[in-house]
């Protein structure tokens, strides 16, 4: 009877075309995303209709909040900051932005240039923001909070000081100060805003912390910041390391490092031109479209910048070149963590696309575990699990594992979701393809069910 089902089911879902996978997501020319959440699922940044946040795997477009700019967002993707027109100056000043607030503007040092202040971070539970003030037409790295509202923090090297980066415990802020030459590589403790250099000789900047500080990536200028330098990563006990660059002769940025610090992603640059990269432990430097097409993600505009990712390395966000001119248009791509690799295939639902993800090792005594998200709460599911594939298009979507192998039925949970882990017997030969993928039950969707995207692991 299942079988009989499932085939008259696919015979009708067959006439449909394929939608996005929902692996990667190339938005609008003119929009840059420039933060993700530590799980991957949301991000933020800005486009002609100021700040937006998009549940990128759920939500079928972002939602725009106003203001001039998104910078950063969150760990639970309650909270924005970015820039806002002051309420009584119309000067830029940093703003924060909530669902219940609106966009609330934060102040500034002491005076402006232009500008009042300037937002670049957000610590993760969103009490805190850093970035820059004006202290008269000298710039002054600054740290906000609700009770004590916005405190210059100490004034390094030479003046000139900003903090870009906050760690997620809202420990210790990074930026630059001005150095003997240009910016060189800053560090405060919010807690009593005291700062410090590594070495004011050094030019450079820090770009991205771990989420407890004591992990740094950047940029180091070679000659007195000439554009020639090299990304590099630091902790207390092994210094600055230099990571070097993906293009001689460009200069390296590395903007952000997973929390196992076995990935960073960062991007070169000269002149106005852009190309980004992601560093792996043991492997290096990649530039980033190579990357995605050893993934089989082919036929990608031109990744220009990597900013951000989430914890695990997993989702990668930035901006592409949608046409050889300009260097934005928002970039996201799920580049998988593990030996599961998603391949794509969903179709849209009541609560968005239903996303797959396998997670763990195919070796005897060491299950795997794979996690559905984004389905209808308490739904039927329909699982299969199979050691070919012949890709169909079905249901708006493609189906990648075959449907007449090992099925299994499931229901979704009361929030739309579903974990199990997979028991892996031994004996299974080395090189042996596993896929797996879900036909949901869903009464909002054209036929009545939707695809999740499909998911292929091989065992080593």
């Amino acid at each position: 009877m299942t079988l009989r089902l499932s085939a008259s089911l696919l015979a009708v879902g067959a006439l449909s075309a394929t939608l996005s996978a929902q692996q990667v997501a190339l938005m609008d020319p003119g929009t840059q995303v420039f933060d993700v959440t530590p799980d991957g699922s949301i991000v933020c940044g800005t486009g002609p209709g100021g700040a937006f946040y998009w549940n990128w795997r759920s939500d079928p477009a972002p939602t725009y909040v106003g203001g001039r700019s998104g910078v950063a967002i969150s760990d639970d993707g309650l909270v924005i900051v970015g820039n806002m027109d002051d309420p009584g100056t119309g000067n830029q000043v940093a703003g924060r932005w909530t669902q219940a607030t609106g966009w609330v503007a934060l102040g500034g040092v002491n005076g402006s240039c232009g500008s009042i202040s300037s937002a670049y971070d957000v610590s993760g539970d969103g009490s805190q923001v850093v970035g820059l003030g004006w202290d008269n037409c000298s710039g002054r790295a600054f740290r906000w909070d609700a009770v004590n509202g916005m405190l210059g923090m100490e004034n390094l090297a030479n003046g000139g000081n900003r903090a870009s980066v906050i760690s997620a415990d809202g420990t210790t802020a990074a930026g630059f100060a001005q150095g003997t030459s240009s910016r060189t590589p800053a560090f405060w403790q919010t807690s009593d805003l005291s700062g410090s250099l590594l070495d004011v000789n050094q030019s450079g900047e820090v770009l991205g912390l771990n989420s407890d500080g004591s992990i740094a990536v950047g940029v180091a200028y070679q000659g007195g910041g000439d554009g020639y330098s090299d990304a590099f990563v630091w902790t207390q006990g092994t210094g600055m390391v230099n990571l070097g660059s993906e293009s001689n002769g460009w200069a390296g940025n590395a903007a952000d490092i997973a929390e196992n610090s076995q990935r960073i992603v960062g991007y070169d640059t000269q002149g106005l031109a852009r190309n980004a990269w992601i560093w792996e432990n043991g492997v290096g430097i990649t530039d980033a479209n190579t990357y995605m097409n050893n993934l089989g993600l082919l036929g990608l505009p031109e990744i220009t910048i990597l900013s951000a990712m989430s914890d695990d390395g997993g989702v990668v966000v930035g901006q592409y070149d949608p046409d050889g001119i300009a260097f934005f248009g928002g970039f996201i791509a799920d580049i998988d963590t593990g030996p599961w690799q998603n391949v794509g295939g969903s179709t849209a639902g009541f609560n968005g696309f239903p996303f797959l993800k396998g997670d763990g090792p195919l070796t005897a005594g060491s299950p795997a575990t794979l996690t559905l998200t984004n389905t209808p709460p308490n739904a039927i599911m329909l699982a299969w699990l199979s050691f070919t594939s012949a890709p169909l298009n079905a249901f708006g979507g493609t189906i990648h594992a075959n449907p007449f192998a090992n099925q299994f039925f499931f229901f979704s949970d009361a929030s739309g979701g579903w974990t199990a882990t997979v028991p892996w017997p031994a004996g299974i030969p080395a090189g042996t393809e596993v896929w797996f993928q879900f036909l949901v039950e869903d009464v909002t969707s054209i036929y009545g069910i939707i695809l999740s995207n499909g998911v292929k692991a091989t065992t080593p």
